[in-house]
């Protein structure tokens, strides 16, 4: 029997979900073959990303659904079980005895199970038999599945049929995206959420010959790529991606266990970390994860990037000194080399280590998180990842998928989120409220206005340092031309705009003009922000604060994007000219 390359505490934060739909009237003798291949399936994935933990998710219906969750099971994977309707009434789907003790069994040994709401204008009543009302409760399941798991095994013979909740629909839903009403409405401008199938063509009572070759595996992806290549480039891109922010979180769980910690207590101070639900703590462990490699690597690039600058001035001081000299002194020469291969030494390694996009990226999956996690605390229940990046697909996309995986064990349904709010008394929604106040929105207005008035003395401070420069270039250019010439003036004269522009540089690679008017932005932003909340929870007008924080969110989430691209175009390199 193959195991996982690593037990489970010794995987990253991150797990890759995989999704299962599948006939239930799979031929008892293809048990055995289907077994295998599903465990070749599996174990490839635990192979290729062994920092990666698997989580399978599945409704556990009888076939091809219990199949894969007892093969899971045997490999060591987690298993999460959504529930179409109250377990009870589900229940009668399993009529014989043995069907019914497999089914709880499984439950049993779930990682997690929970129920979907029920959908808008039913009562229970109208699932007590079959007919439409249940079949698009089944109909749900395969959508939320669809919407969680990043890819999708299939055990389906390729017939596609009209029948609501089936297997074939699942299939569609995962290759096209999820309809409303079991998604957000969203632009159609916005690409849907995809993601490849696993097809294994699989008999049935009903169908024992499908066209095809019985067991074989055909992946498919979802249209809208130049290629096949290219999109089989894309979603491994996802999985790598998620790979390499697992293994640095296991990498530098101890070097940066003080940082995470001291992330967690700044987004919400510790004495109200017990009050969280099981979704906030999860949200709020994985943003300090996420936070504190995001300070790694932010503080990796700014020493990268002052290493490169100064390099690069120490290598135009000995090539000064070296032209200038009557003398050629080959060691000024070699020095001039040795500064300027250790500059590209530098900058080769950072490269390789991919400090900044690690540091962009992690920044922008933890300030998602932030936002996702303030909006469950304001007992909203909306997905970050229907919102966020969806105008930068490709490199980015891992984020969303990050984000989502984080809340496994959430319901994400906009009409129960609406009735949840209803059932909870207004003294506790106003709590919550007002910790969102406090903790996000009041927090953030002065965070925003001190780092603009930190940037906008920086920016000052280079700007005068540059007219120090250029003004003492020019002053020793006075002195050199009509009162004291000398070898030393000419090599301050050559230095001091090479310095200005590396000072330009530098200012240029941090963005600091651009901060600058970002965070006046944003703190008159939140500021206002402040004020309409403080006056709405005056009021009592509770609904509308708890729109107004998916509100601010959003464009919490729009502007970090615009923050992203603006680093992202300015990528930290040798100067050009060195």
């Amino acid at each position: 029997m193959t195991t996982p390359s690593k037990p489970q505490s010794a995987k990253g934060p991150l797990p890759l979900v995989i999704g299962v739909t599948g006939h239930r009237d799979i031929l008892p003798g293809d048990i055995p073959k289907l077994e295998t291949v599903v465990r070749h399936i599996l174990s490839g994935f635990l192979t290729d990303y062994p920092s990666t933990s698997i989580t399978v998710i599945t409704g556990l219906a009888e076939g091809a659904d219990r199949l894969v969750a007892r093969t899971a099971l045997a490999l060591g994977i987690k298993l999460i079980v959504p529930l179409p309707m109250p377990r009870e009434e589900y229940s009668k789907d399993f009529v014989s005895a043995g069907s019914l003790e497999e089914f709880n069994d499984l439950l049993t040994k779930s990682a997690h199970f929970f129920e979907l709401p029920l959908l808008v204008g039913c009562k229970l009543e109208e699932l007590s038999s079959p007919g439409p009302k249940r079949d698009q409760h089944y109909a749900q399941l395969g959508a939320y599945i669809a919407t969680h798991a990043q890819l999708l095994i299939a055990l389906w013979d390729g017939e596609h049929h009209n029948l609501v909740g089936g297997t074939s629909q699942v299939v569609q839903y995962k290759l096209e995206g999820v309809p409303e009403p079991y998604v957000p409405e969203h632009s159609p401008l916005d690409a849907a959420e995809t993601g490849p199938v696993y097809h294994v063509l699989t008999p049935r009572q009903s169908n024992p010959d499908p066209h095809g070759h019985p067991f074989s595996v055909r992946l498919r992806y979802p249209e809208g790529y130049d290629s096949r290549q290219a999109a089989k480039h894309a979603f491994d891109d996802i999985y790598e991606r998620m790979e390499i922010f697992n293994k640095d979180a296991l990498r530098l769980q101890r070097p940066l266990a003080d940082v995470a910690r001291k992330s967690k207590e700044y987004i919400l101070r510790k004495e109200h970390h017990s009050e969280l639900t099981a979704e906030e703590q999860s949200v709020l462990e994985l943003y300090a994860i996420a936070d504190s490699l995001a300070i790694h690597y932010q503080r990796s690039t700014h020493r990268t990037l002052k290493a490169l600058l100064t390099l690069v001035f120490v290598a135009a001081f000995f090539l000064d000194i070296y032209s200038q000299a009557v003398r050629k002194e080959p060691l000024m020469l070699v020095s001039y080399l040795l500064t300027f291969l250790a500059a590209f030494a530098w900058y080769y390694f950072s490269k390789r280590g991919a400090y900044q996009s690690k540091y962009l990226d992690y920044r922008a999956f933890a300030e998602g998180l932030r936002v996702q996690f303030f909006w469950l605390m304001a007992g909203m229940h909306e997905a970050v990842p229907d919102y966020y990046m969806r105008k930068q697909k490709s490199e980015l996309d891992w984020i969303r998928h990050g984000i989502r995986t984080s809340r496994m064990s959430e319901i994400s349904h906009p009409t129960m989120e609406r009735a949840m709010n209803k059932e909870r008394s207004n003294a506790d929604r106003k709590a919550r409220l007002l910790k969102v106040e406090q903790f996000w929105v009041v927090d953030q207005a002065h965070y925003y206005s001190k780092a603009h008035t930190r940037d906008h003395r920086k920016l000052f401070s280079f700007e005068r340092l540059l007219t120090i420069f250029f003004g003492f270039g020019l002053v020793a250019a006075v002195v050199q031309l009509l009162l004291f010439p000398h070898e030393a003036i000419v090599t301050l004269i050559t230095l001091s705009p090479v310095l200005a522009a590396l000072v330009t540089a530098y200012v240029e690679k941090n963005a600091l003009a651009e901060h600058t008017k970002q965070y006046e932005r944003m703190s008159a932003l939140f500021n206002r922000a402040r004020q309409h909340m403080h006056q709405l929870l005056e009021r009592m007008l509770l609904a509308e604060a708890e729109r107004f924080v998916i509100e601010l969110g959003k464009e919490a989430l729009s502007e970090n994007g615009d923050w992203l691209l603006t680093h992202r175009d300015r990528p930290i390199e040798v100067p050009k000219g060195a």
